[in-house]
């Protein structure tokens, strides 16, 4: 059975990854629980087809049963619409449950601390774009004096074009 209302997106395939650099590439694997919501939606298809939660979870196929197997199929349902108080409790029994039976170890400081290069990675990454659009434009700059000044006469414009070359060092340092 392959639920229609079930999808795992790019999105969530790249906040995996997001996860795994920030915290430790086995992080997943030793601490992480897949909570899967629209339970409501699960129970109405189960009620049709009689399949467990379990069982079709066992069934997915892709990029989100690399995520279970990932995290050793420590997996949850939350009927996030439900106002069945009962219900309610008993899922949060059953998350807090999978946490109780990870490995005794917790994920400390150590850990957040022996991923830190992974941390400073993913920053560095979220900040290319905006890195390269300031050299383009830096660039651009530089192209549109030194166009102004080879049109003139350059050798009276010889401090212009030292300064030139200081931004040209500038930037290729940075």
């Amino acid at each position: 059975m392959r639920l229609l209302w079930y999808r795992f997106t790019d999105e969530d395939k790249r906040s995996m990854e997001f996860v795994r650099a920030a915290l430790g590439q086995d992080v997943l694997r030793r601490f992480g629980i897949v909570a899967v919501t629209c339970g409501d939606n699960f129970h109405f298809e189960q009620e049709q087809t009689g399949i467990s939660f379990d069982q079709w979870v066992g069934q997915q196929t892709g990029a989100f049963n690399d995520l279970v197997v990932e995290c050793q199929r420590r997996t949850v349902l939350f009927d996030n619409m439900t106002r069945d108080e009962a219900l309610k409790d008993v899922q949060i029994r059953q998350l807090l449950e999978k946490v109780r039976n990870l490995s005794s170890v917790r994920y400390t400081a150590e850990h957040f601390n022996l991923s830190a290069k992974g941390r400073q990675r993913e920053l560095v990454a979220a900040e290319e774009p905006r890195i390269c659009m300031n050299v383009m434009q830096q660039v651009t700059s530089i192209s549109d004096e030194l166009r102004r000044i080879l049109s003139s006469n350059p050798e009276s414009e010889i401090p212009a074009l030292r300064a030139l070359l200081v931004r040209c060092d500038r930037l290729n340092s940075s």
